[in-house]
């Protein structure tokens, strides 16, 4: 997710075509794979962890979700990135939006044994916390510092 703006931005400083599909498979495959992990977890929580924390896990992958998808699509259509139009860019996104649907599909209809469900969530957790901790609080503490200033 996040971590795949800072190369796509260094990969089409060569403004080539090459460059632009290097970018749009680099967010669009990512985005895939990541949603679909997030599917996953959502699917794990649901079907070994009850409605509750279920929720809790889908409502806290939404909050997530909203800033990954918003600066995928800035990417999507930056002239200088991946250079679609915003319908077909909204299209693609939604599309890899998908995979999330096949995450909680392959965890729900597949017997997993509670082992594998506890190394999923904690992978998830440690996922989520690894984003917290060194993409979001870097930024509040400095938006703090700036407010206090």
């Amino acid at each position: 997710g996040v971590t795949t703006i800072e190369p796509a931005t260094k990969i089409t400083e060569t403004n080539s075509n090459g460059g632009r599909v290097r970018v749009l498979i680099g967010i669009l495959v990512g985005d895939f794979l990541h949603n679909l992990c997030d599917g996953i977890f959502i699917g794990a929580a649901f079907a070994f962890c009850g409605s509750s924390t279920g929720w809790s896990v889908a409502i806290s992958t939404v909050v997530h979700e909203t800033a990954q998808e918003i600066s995928d699509f800035m990417l999507l259509t930056s002239p200088s990135a991946g250079n679609l139009t915003p319908v077909r860019a909204l299209a693609l996104n939604f599309l890899s939006g998908f995979s999330t649907l096949f995450g909680v599909l392959i965890i729900t209809y597949n017997d997993v044994s509670d082992v594998a469900v506890g190394l999923i969530l904690a992978f998830g957790a440690g996922v989520y916390i690894y984003v917290a901790a060194c993409e979001c609080m870097p930024r509040v503490h400095k938006n703090a510092k700036n407010l206090l200033m």
